[in-house]
């Protein structure tokens, strides 16, 4: 799935989440439970980013974004960014840890909206 933009992409509150791509029943949420008991990672249940959707009505709405340079791919890739980043705040963890399993179907997407990848 090609991520189709023509906006800049903007920062981002939470620039290093970490996205783990495992099939359904092959114990990831074991993994994603002891990953959530470490001190500074929180890894919440499934977020489904790829389901969560912005609408722009054509016209007003549309015409205003683009004059913020946003477009509807951005706004979602914002949307998700903030969802994450309140997951973060209230944990008062440091690190973030999505493990949803239809995230090996919008991969590409999810490295687009964070191109940096973890910390080193």
């Amino acid at each position: 799935m090609a991520v189709e933009t023509t906006v800049p992409r903007a920062p981002r509150l939470v620039e290093n989440p970490v996205f783990v791509l495992a099939p359904v029943r092959s114990g990831s949420t074991l993994l994603r439970m002891l990953l959530d008991s470490h001190s500074r990672i929180r890894a919440p249940h499934e977020s489904h980013l790829r389901s969560v959707e912005v609408g722009l009505t054509p016209g007003f709405s549309e015409r205003s974004m683009r004059e913020l340079d946003l477009d509807r791919t951005e706004l979602e890739h914002l949307l998700w960014d903030r969802v994450l980043h309140r997951e973060l705040e209230r944990s008062a963890k440091d690190v973030l840890v999505d493990k949803t399993p239809g995230n090996v179907w919008v991969w590409e997407r999810l490295r687009y909206a964070w191109p940096r990848g973890p910390a080193s």
